[in-house]
């Protein structure tokens, strides 16, 4: 369940960033990097599973473990919420797409499970609602192409939900590379964080024993 607890300004140590870019016409910041997959791409092929699944999985986890990523403004206040869930977009068979989202899981099987439920599900019954997603983080994927640079439009309504974009993965010198974008709102996050988002992926790609212990049914 994703439950939150309103945070107290006045004790809240980010309170003068969260004033001053909280008023910006577009308080967000937006970067992109290239991770390492090798070592992850090996063994989700080796365990037969879904590219897309398996790494939704691991951006769900680190999210979660940054207490600034589950932090949202709504109506002016700042809450913290208990646990957040990836929202992400499906491709349908005639090259539109669908939202989806699936409950965030610590156990990879369970969420792996899960997620392949909600992604046949939307094949079927398309949604494009778009209603409050605070208790979300978002997850854009293009693997049509590698990006260096990518920025999302700005909603108000959901504009603290973190965005995460993925792009085509390419291989380099025997490493395979993949682009991941990052999108936050400067008033709750600044550098530290989103360089602390990648160090956390990273090291979960670095070492993915957590899917070579897995077997499904």
């Amino acid at each position: 369940m994703n439950t939150r607890q309103e945070i107290d300004l006045s004790t809240y140590k980010r309170r003068g960033m969260f004033e001053i870019f909280s008023k910006k016409l577009i308080p967000f910041v937006s970067t992109s990097s290239n991770v390492d997959i090798t070592k992850f791409r090996k063994k989700v092929k080796e365990n037969n599973f879904r590219f897309f699944a398996s790494i939704c999985f691991a951006l769900s986890k680190v999210v979660n473990e940054i207490p600034q990523f589950r932090h949202r403004i709504i109506d002016n206040k700042l809450y913290e919420y208990s646990s957040i869930d990836p929202g992400y977009t499906v491709l349908l068979p005639d090259n539109e797409f669908s939202f989806c989202s699936t409950r965030h899981s610590e156990d990879f099987i369970i969420f792996y499970e899960n997620i392949l439920k909600d992604i046949e599900n939307v094949l079927s019954n398309k949604d494009e609602s778009n209603g409050d997603n605070n208790h979300q983080f978002y997850i854009t994927s293009v693997p049509w192409f590698s990006f260096t640079s990518l920025t999302h439009p700005y909603d108000p309504v959901n504009g603290t939900i973190p965005i995460i974009a993925l792009g085509k993965y390419f291989e380099e010198n025997g490493v395979y590379k993949m682009p991941v974008g990052l999108q936050i709102h400067h008033g709750i996050m600044d550098g530290y964080h989103m360089g602390l988002f990648y160090e956390k992926l990273q090291t979960m790609l670095d070492a993915p024993e957590w899917l070579s212990h897995c077997s499904l049914a």
